[in-house]
């Protein structure tokens, strides 16, 4: 469903709700609500108003009509306003879920430095709005009339690349506890995932038009470009087909592995994996900024990992053009000519990536060579050591590899994190027991967003480019 058909909707069960005269939100807080322009929503409310179904006073506000011209003049924004609309951010953002609780009015009072009385107020206004029910003393996240009566009937596909089962995507892929809650959330809100190859969606669609059905969302995992283009006009079939069955056009995710994403049908979500190496570089880079660091290790498992290395560099120099940035790469191999070898496959993975130039010169125009005069190649972590005494900071890229690393410096008798902080691009649960600080994505919140993304029921947060909007965390943990 469309945010301007969300809106509708939303509108009209709120005018059927609210008694006569109460005043609706202000145009500003619906278009951050619904993700529409003011613009947008003056329209639609024109509409209402044209058909008597509101009553727009200026000045005032918005009505419900009955006894609107007696409620008092809208004031500027207010302090319960703004906590509104930090909440409904927060919504549509992902940080705040259905069936979770709003934050006790104490922790707002302290954020935001206003008073219990607007705490109050705001709470209230959300409620009024739909937004948020309350239990007890505590005012929850959606509307609990509407999460205890869920019936699982909604069919969801989740598709992928070659045959097989699917247990990759929930056990070992990057994005695994992202998929785990996705599901979660998709079955808690009544729907349920069915699991086919990407080569038999264009079957299924011509399946669905023999038996005049269609299920409700998909989701494409790690596809990219050649992949998309395989089952793109299978795509494009289902919009007329949900439109002859009377439905909104069908709700589509796009997790995208890496490079440029290519025209696709209005209304198509996409989850990038490269806007996610961003934002988790950026997290990073503000960390390592923020401790005062002034020169890091950051070991790559193989050429095939200087994209997300070269995202990382981009972002510290960005901050501090000073900082000292070392890539380094495994070379326990000393024979003759390895380093070539290695070095000539650091410099394919370059030249073979379109995006490398625009990743690495993100800010400022930055030459291959640098690049590669920043790489470095070790035979142990003993010999990273030795010659990089300096580096207050190493980040590996996988829990394993972190292991690996404590168990050197156990042996080395290297204090961490006394001597050596230590940081892993991963949150493998498997590890969690070593107390890894880390930097990773904050996979309860994407899968949120992934659900929701196909539940429809309120507008998910973009980043400026159209992707889905995600976070990344840093943790602290014992290695730093």
């Amino acid at each position: 469903m469309k945010p301007t058909a969300q809106f509708r909707v939303w509108l009209t069960g709120r005018l059927k709700a609210l008694p006569p005269g109460a005043r609706l939100p202000t145009d500003r807080q619906l278009a951050g609500t619904f993700g529409l322009s003011p613009t947008t929503v003056r329209r639609i409310l024109k509409t209402f108003r044209d058909a008597e179904r509101v009553v727009r006073i200026s000045g005032r506000g918005t009505f419900v009509p009955g006894r609107a011209a007696r409620v008092e003049p809208a004031a500027p924004a207010t302090s319960a306003e703004n906590v509104v609309s930090h909440i409904l951010n927060s919504i549509r953002g992902g940080q705040l879920r259905r069936g979770q609780s709003l934050p006790p009015a104490k922790q707002v009072v302290h954020a935001f430095g206003v008073s219990h009385g607007t705490v109050r107020a705001a709470y209230e206004a959300l409620r009024r709005q739909g937004h948020v029910a309350r239990v007890g003393r505590r005012y929850w996240v959606g509307d609990f009339r509407e999460t205890l009566t869920v019936e699982t009937k909604k069919e969801v596909y989740l598709f992928r690349d070659g045959p097989g089962d699917f247990q990759h995507i929930f056990r070992e892929d990057w994005l695994a506890q992202a998929y785990q809650k996705m599901e979660r959330e998709l079955i808690a809100n009544g729907y349920f995932l069915l699991f086919a190859p990407n080569a038999a969606f264009p079957a299924l669609v011509k399946q669905w038009r023999r038996q005049k059905r269609a299920p409700y969302g998909f989701v494409f995992f790690a596809i990219d470009a050649d992949r998309y283009e395989a089952v793109r006009p299978a795509v494009r079939e289902l919009e007329p087909l949900c439109e002859r069955l009377g439905r909104g056009k069908p709700r589509i995710l796009l997790d995208w592995r890496l490079g440029t994403v290519p025209h696709r049908p209005h209304g198509t979500w996409v989850l990038s994996r490269g806007n996610l190496l961003t934002v988790m570089a950026r997290e990073l880079a503000a960390y390592l900024h923020r401790k005062r660091h002034r020169t890091a290790l950051v070991f790559g498992s193989g050429p095939g990992s200087i994209l997300s290395l070269a995202k990382l560099r981009a972002e510290i120099k960005h901050l501090d053009e000073r900082f000292a940035f070392r890539f380094v790469l495994p070379a326990p191999d000393r024979r003759a000519g390895t380093k070539r070898r290695i070095m000539a496959r650091v410099r394919a993975a370059m030249a073979g990536s379109p995006a490398m130039p625009s990743i690495v010169g993100k800010y400022e125009p930055v030459p291959p060579a640098v690049l590669l005069a920043e790489t470095f190649l070790v035979r142990d972590y003993d010999e990273a050591y030795d010659r990089f005494p300096d580096a207050g900071v190493w980040v590996v890229q996988t829990d394993r590899e972190a292991e690996a690393v404590l168990n050197w410096a156990a042996q080395a008798g290297v204090r961490i994190p006394r001597a050596l902080g230590l940081i892993s691009y991963e949150n493998n649960p498997h590890f969690y027991h070593l107390g890894l600080s880390g930097c990773y994505p904050d996979y309860e919140q994407i899968g949120h967003q992934m659900a929701h993304v196909i539940i429809g029921d309120f507008p998910v947060a973009r980043t400026s480019r159209g992707f889905v909007k995600a976070n990344a965390l840093l943790v602290e943990k014992l290695t730093t």
